[in-house]
C-alpha cells in the first residue's frame, strides 16, 4: 500500500477559516500543514515587479492578473517548491475555504 499524500492548505496568516479546515483535517491519517499564503495586496511595487511579468501574462491569458490573483498564484508556487524540495511524489493542495465531504 502506498503512503497517503501530504496535504497542504494555503491560508493567509490569521484567516478565520483556518479553524474550520483544521477540524475537518484532524481525522486525516496522513500529514498535513498550513502554507502561509502570499497576500498580493501587501506586495511592494519592487516585489511585484520581480515576481510577476504583466506583459507575459497578457500574452498568455489575455489580461492582467489582480493583486489577489497574483498572491494566489505565488502561494501555489510556494507549495510546488516545497513539493520539489521535499521530493513528495503526491500531494493534495487545498485552500482554507475548501469544502470537504465526509467521505474525504
Amino acid at each position: 500500500m502506498s503512503a497517503l499524500p501530504t496535504i497542504f492548505v494555503i491560508s493567509l496568516p490569521g484567516s478565520p477559516r483556518r479553524a474550520a479546515i483544521a477540524r475537518r483535517l484532524a481525522a486525516w491519517p496522513g500529514r498535513w500543514s498550513f502554507v502561509e499564503a502570499v497576500d498580493g495586496n501587501a506586495l511592494s511595487h519592487h516585489e511585484l515587479s520581480t515576481l510577476y511579468d504583466d506583459a507575459l501574462t497578457i500574452r498568455t491569458i489575455g489580461r492582467s492578473l489582480s493583486r489577489p490573483e497574483i498572491g494566489c498564484a505565488l502561494s501555489h508556487r510556494l507549495v510546488y517548491d516545497r513539493m520539489l524540495a521535499d521530493r513528495l511524489p503526491t500531494t493534495i493542495v487545498l485552500e482554507d475555504d475548501a469544502v470537504l465531504k465526509d467521505e474525504f
